[in-house]
């Protein structure tokens, strides 16, 4: 199981009034506050934490199109937090 709750970590993004969260293997999670990339204060992430939280978000035809193309583009709603745009 992944150490990381992605929406947890979007929640984050909202409540500071960042406008992106950088997920990158082997680095802690990122976030874009005024143009500036500033970590958030977790452990280093894993290929498979992030692999394991996109899935968590995206649908069996996505997944089988993200292992087809190797990159995926998609919108995500999570009520009461807010709208986003991923790119994995």
């Amino acid at each position: 199981m992944a150490a990381f709750d992605i929406k947890k970590l979007l929640q984050s993004v909202v409540t500071h009034g960042a406008s992106d969260l950088h997920l990158v293997s082997r680095t802690e999670p990122q976030i874009r506050l005024d143009g500036v990339l500033k970590p958030v204060n977790l452990p280093t992430l894993t290929g498979d934490d992030i692999e394991e939280m996109c899935y968590s978000l995206i649908t069996e035809k996505q997944k089988q199109q993200f292992e087809e193309y190797d990159e995926l583009d998609f919108a995500l709603l999570l009520p009461g937090i807010g709208r986003f745009r991923a790119n994995y």
